[in-house]
């Protein structure tokens, strides 16, 4: 620890950090967050009573800060899946997958952490192919 950090590294703490902790990975893939992605993000926390007392501005902050200390979007990645129960995977990688696409184009670095997410969370080919298909559909409309 550094003299000036007195708060010691930061830790994903549960399963609501980690999964937006995945959701932000996603999103900052590319180098940059799209204004539809952050729509998302903000419908996306709304709708889930889960998180209706869920401080984003806090959340957004600590996964930075995690960020910064790993200095790489798959140590963040690595620290959220060990929190995600395996029953819930496949929920949070379909959340990510929409988010990847709801700008509507799919950048090459979007794509490496949905690879990544798909190993790290054990989701078969089959059901990735699955999600994608239906997140696609969905997002035509």
């Amino acid at each position: 620890m550094g003299l000036f950090n007195l708060g010691g590294s930061a830790e994903i703490a549960n399963e609501k950090e980690a999964f937006f902790a995945v959701i932000f990975a996603c999103m900052a893939a590319d180098g940059e967050i799209a204004p539809e992605e952050e729509i998302n993000l903000i419908n996306l926390l709304a709708s889930r009573p889960t998180f209706r007392k869920f401080d984003l501005r806090d959340a957004m902050k600590k996964i930075q800060r995690i960020l910064k200390e790993t200095k790489s979007l798959e140590a963040l990645l690595d620290k959220a899946v060990e929190k995600i129960p395996a029953e819930i995977r496949p929920t949070v990688y379909t959340n990510a997958v929409d988010f990847v696409l709801a700008d509507g184009t799919v950048a090459a670095e979007e794509e490496a952490v949905i690879a990544m997410l798909k190993s790290k969370m054990s989701i078969s080919d089959d059901l990735s192919k699955k999600i994608i298909e239906v997140v696609i559909l969905k997002n035509k409309a």
